[in-house]
């Protein structure tokens, strides 16, 4: 449609413009050289737009969607920087001016001239004596810097005169003082990371393979639909920490356990299988029918409210109901961020009920090693660690299955069913012909077919009877 809309605008103006040139007198017009020309040139940008245009707006469909990444902090990092003026600290002032001679140019008569002026400088001037930095490196090769060029606890001045400025951050970091001392323990910490992949299920309008649940607004109206993770549209911490654990009308005291057993859970699932788990823990009896309440849920978070952000591809879904006092698991819930697989997995949850709501115990609290250059896990027998690791093995469905590690069918074949929207469509339109119009423009103005000289002189073309100014 595109191409048909500009395509026909085009000719239009084209011929327009033809035909009143040949009835006209002015100097500026289009022959039937230019006309044919300008035709081909039109058809041409505007299948180049259509076409280009096209491909990058279903791209963006396809591409952009995130997912996590799990793995570990495997060692710290710090340095400290000596200060002294004009040296290598960041957190200066100006100081001490000084006096330069400047040589620069003038004219004089057409003539140039140089002088010799005086100019004013400064040099940098640190406030602190020592400056220092603190990192943490993960198992991805990514370094957290934690603080750079901050402050000691209690800075000392270099020199006095000058205040020493609150805003810097000033003492160890507390998170790299807990990576230390759970390094040392031989417990490294989880990290996460987001990736960036092309899914083609969730961009597809008309795909059977979304999932599709008519009770999300009812769970809506209940508010029983949270986000996948806390602070969904910005969720790590210090770079490399997520909370996947998300409580709704239940608040038990030991909510930082929950989260650390799911985030040691997730390094071991993402390491040993690319799996990645989000867990929501509520009062069982806010949930009449488990299975209805998961699937509205898992669709909720892969529809287009939640945009790019939807559940992943290598994304398990748990569901944790529990008694009025947080004492008992009643019942547990689980799907997948793929239509298809880990029947088995998802099945053996299911029937996980009646055990005491122990973090470490349900979830699990797998410990991490690193050699230097990958990790291995020593697991903790927790339930849904057992499942998921041992027993039902999660296994990650692909998208375009390249990677000699995938296993599963291909989604790529849902690219062909994309449909780019009317507004973009119109864009494209638009676009084209502004860019036809400027074709016209330069065949109106400039004598292409007319001998190399008239290009610069107004023109006359042969359906003429006057004797053309070239002769």
């Amino acid at each position: 449609m595109v191409v048909v809309i500009s395509v026909i605008v085009a000719i239009a103006v084209g011929a327009g413009l033809f035909l009143w040139s040949r009835n006209s007198s002015t100097d500026f017009r289009v022959n039937g050289k230019e006309f044919a020309v300008g035709v081909a040139a039109a058809v041409l940008v505007t299948f180049v737009i259509s076409s280009l245009g096209t491909k990058i707006a279903i791209n963006n469909m396809v591409g952009g969607y995130k997912e996590f990444w799990n793995g570990n902090i495997v060692n710290t990092g710090s340095s400290s920087t000596f200060c002294q003026r004009d040296g290598n600290c960041q957190q200066t002032y100006s100081c001490d001016p000084y006096i330069v001679l400047v040589t620069y140019t003038y004219t004089v008569n057409g003539k140039t001239q140089t002088g010799v002026r005086p100019e004013t400088r400064y040099h940098e001037c640190p406030y602190v004596t020592r400056e220092y930095s603190y990192w943490l490196n993960d198992s991805f090769g990514d370094r957290h810097m934690l603080m750079n060029h901050g402050f000691a606890a209690n800075p000392e001045r270099w020199r006095g005169g000058k205040g020493v400025p609150g805003d810097v951050p000033r003492g160890i970091p507390e998170t790299w003082t807990r990576a230390v001392k759970e390094l040392r323990a031989g417990d490294p910490p989880p990290a996460t990371k987001i990736n960036k992949y092309d899914n083609y299920i969730l961009a597809s309008k008309r795909t059977i393979l979304k999932k599709y649940s008519e009770d999300i607004v009812k769970y809506k109206k209940q508010e029983l639909m949270p986000s996948h993770t806390r602070n969904l549209k910005s969720p790590l911490r210090h770079g490399f920490e997520a909370d996947k654990v998300v409580f709704v009308k239940t608040n038990p005291p030991n909510q930082d356990e929950w989260q650390k057993s799911l985030s040691h859970l997730n390094s071991a699932l993402g390491s040993e299988r690319r799996g990645d788990m989000h867990m929501v823990v509520l009062p069982a009896r806010l949930v009449n029918n488990p299975s209805n309440y998961i699937r509205a849920l898992v669709a909720h978070w892969q529809s287009k409210g939640i945009g790019k952000w939807a559940i992943g591809k290598n994304a398990v879904a748990v569901v944790v109901g529990l008694s009025d006092d947080n004492k008992t698991v009643k019942w547990i819930k689980a799907d997948t961020g793929m239509p298809i697989g880990n029947g088995g997995l998802k099945s053996s949850l299911s029937h996980v009920k009646e055990i005491p709501a122990e973090p470490r115990s349900l979830i699990g609290y797998p410990i991490a090693k690193w050699n230097g250059k990958k990790l291995s896990f020593t697991h903790s027998g927790g339930v849904i660690e057992t499942v998921v690791l041992e027993t039902f093995p999660f296994i990650r469905g692909c998208m375009d299955c390249k990677d000699k590690n995938d296993s599963g069918t291909s989604y790529v074949y849902l690219k062909k069913e994309l449909q780019v929207s009317t507004g973009a469509k119109l864009l494209l339109a638009l676009l084209a012909t502004f860019l036809n119009l400027g074709i016209w423009v330069l065949m109106y103005n400039m004598p292409f077919f007319e001998p190399l000289t008239s290009i610069s002189r107004p023109y006359r073309d042969s359906t003429t009877k006057e004797k053309p100014w070239y002769n």
